[in-house]
């Protein structure tokens, strides 16, 4: 629902107490939002960049961790939007996901309340050291259309469970899920 231009800054801060902030000063990072077409346009009109993807009846923004820790469980944050002002919010957000194991397993996801506005959060169980798979799901109330955060229910998100930084992310999947809904986009 916004429009105009929005800035920001990150500030992030380690186990250390080294803290970090990028954006600020004289170059902040700038959020551009055009007008929906029910409002004028106000200011530039160029559309805020990746990571939104459009899926269905909703808009997934995420960003899935490169690697975890073996032993520590498994958060995910996501926010599911609708693609317009006046859309539906989801009924449901769960994570499907497959871990050292792989088995397919449905975790619903909760709401964020510091994720903002269709934000959602999962915690999955540790893992072992290996890889582990996942994708958003999001529906509407009576389950009729579902959309998912990679695009399609062939695609997985990838992330490393290991005990050494840098170990390389590992390769998607590419595999249909037993427990994914059938009304997905292929």
């Amino acid at each position: 629902m916004a429009h105009g231009n929005v800035e920001y800054f990150i500030a992030a801060k380690n186990q250390a107490g080294q803290m970090t902030r990028q954006g600020d000063g004289r170059a902040p990072y700038v959020i551009t939002f055009k007008a929906s077409a029910s409002a004028p346009a106000v200011g530039p009109t160029q559309v805020v960049a990746a990571p939104e993807k459009p899926s269905g009846p909703f808009i997934f923004t995420d960003n899935p961790p490169a690697r975890v820790a073996p032993g520590q469980p498994i958060v995910l944050r996501a926010q599911v939007v609708p693609p317009s002002d006046n859309g539906e919010m989801p009924d449901r957000v769960a994570v499907l996901w497959r871990g050292n194991d792989g088995q397919d397993q449905l975790t619903d996801m909760v709401r964020d309340e510091t994720g903002g506005w269709g934000g959602y959060k999962a915690e999955l169980p540790p893992q072992e050291e290996g890889a582990i798979f996942f994708q958003v799901v999001a529906c509407d109330p009576p389950a009729t259309r579902c959309g998912i955060d990679t695009g399609s229910r062939r695609k997985w998100h990838a992330a490393a469970v290991a005990s050494q930084p840098g170990s390389p992310r590992p390769l998607p999947l590419d595999a249909v899920s037993t427990k994914a809904p059938p009304i997905l986009p292929e």
